[in-house]
């Protein structure tokens, strides 16, 4: 993934396998239309170029789908991650028989702009706003009527292809990990309906043991505060999530958040400046316990926040953490969904690990 095009040579040389072995797979591979060769190129002093060798990145496509508390996205890409059909709608049901439906006819939906190819859809990915076990189980989601919900097994009645589902904060870290930032150890924070955490150990994900890491959107920061409905009191969520900033402020959609912004609103920059305090709480206790390299915040709304990153430094003045970074994500939206098509082609492949060099997130048409 992060050295193509590449010769057969140089293929023995980092693999340190012989060229006899690298032949035999690379003919599998050529067999099996998963890489192609890039004709050789006559050079005027020493001959042929030897023959590259490039992902067939058109070989297979991939669906991804998110399921928030409002909504559900999903796309379509091939096997290098690039999308070229995304797809959105309200999510209309809660419960959990009747939200099955929706989902299938939006699979459908999507998997009708299949393109033709040699190996088609290989595989389907779901990220949910809740814990995932590793038996596909949704253990609880708190914002949906979502308990010990295995909908994977709902959707394997009628859809054939093998379907990953995981907490779509774990999606996300893998997206920014594998498409855009590449730190060994990081977090990603994702700030909409809830807070949800990603996490990279050693650049491999951490689930916990029950997939439950991560939920730092119920760590409780205000002793005895605002009730969540996880059961306690005084959730980080519900002091600095999308979700509660706007209920606080009223009715605030984005366009007006955008134009109140713009315009200074005082009301708007108090409510802004309770909120980074809110945030810098939690990213210190997140720094203190996991101290990671990076931390990448995804949110729709607190990226236009001017200075946000410096105004959250400056409030964390502790000498535990001096060494790490901040970053807004590149991502966006496309965050979970495309760290779960990597999901599916790294399962596709057969391999535990894999980065993108230089990926370029495109533009949908």
């Amino acid at each position: 993934m992060t050295n193509q095009p590449i010769s057969r040579i140089d293929l023995a040389k980092k693999t340190k396998l012989n060229k006899s072995t690298v032949t035999r797979i690379v003919n599998d591979l050529l067999a099996k239309d998963l890489v192609k060769e890039m004709g050789s190129v006559m050079k005027e002093t020493s001959g042929r170029r030897p023959i590259k060798l490039v992902m067939n990145q058109k070989a297979g496509y991939v669906i991804s789908i998110e399921i928030d508390r409002h909504k559900i996205f999903g796309i379509m890409s091939d096997l290098l991650g690039e999308i070229i059909y995304e797809h959105e709608e309200d999510l209309l049901y809660k419960n959990q028989e009747l939200v099955i439906p929706q989902i299938k006819d939006f699979i459908y939906e999507i998997k009708a702009q299949l393109p033709k190819s040699s190996h088609g859809l290989i595989g389907i990915a779901i990220g949910v706003h809740g814990m995932v076990t590793e038996n596909n189980l949704i253990r609880y989601a708190p914002y949906l009527e979502w308990v010990n919900f295995n909908l994977v097994d709902y959707l394997q009645e009628q859809i054939e292809e093998p379907i990953y589902i995981n907490n779509e904060a774990n999606y996300s870290v893998l997206g920014e990990h594998i498409f855009s930032y590449h730190y060994d150890n990081m977090i990603s924070l994702n700030i909409k309906t809830g807070i949800g955490m990603g996490i990279i150990i050693d650049k491999h994900l951490y689930n916990g043991k029950y997939g439950s890491a991560g939920e730092i959107g119920h760590m409780i920061i205000v002793p005895n505060g605002i009730p969540c409905p996880c059961g306690n009191k005084g959730c980080f969520e519900q002091y600095a999530s999308e979700d509660s900033f706007i209920q606080k402020y009223g009715d605030l959609n984005y366009e007006s958040y955008l134009q109140k912004l713009a315009q200074n609103d005082p009301v708007l920059l108090n409510s802004i400046e309770e909120v980074i305090n809110y945030l810098s709480i939690g990213i210190n206790n997140i720094l203190t316990i996991f101290n990671p390299q990076a931390i990448i915040i995804n949110s729709k709304y607190y990226q236009h926040i001017p200075n946000l990153i410096v105004r959250i430094k400056e409030k964390l003045s502790s000498i535990m953490n001096v060494d790490y970074t901040i970053k807004l994500s590149k991502l966006g939206k496309r965050a979970c969904v495309l760290g779960g098509a990597a999901t599916v082609v790294k399962n596709f492949y057969g391999i535990n690990y894999f980065i993108f060099n230089n990926y370029h997130l495109n533009s949908v048409k």
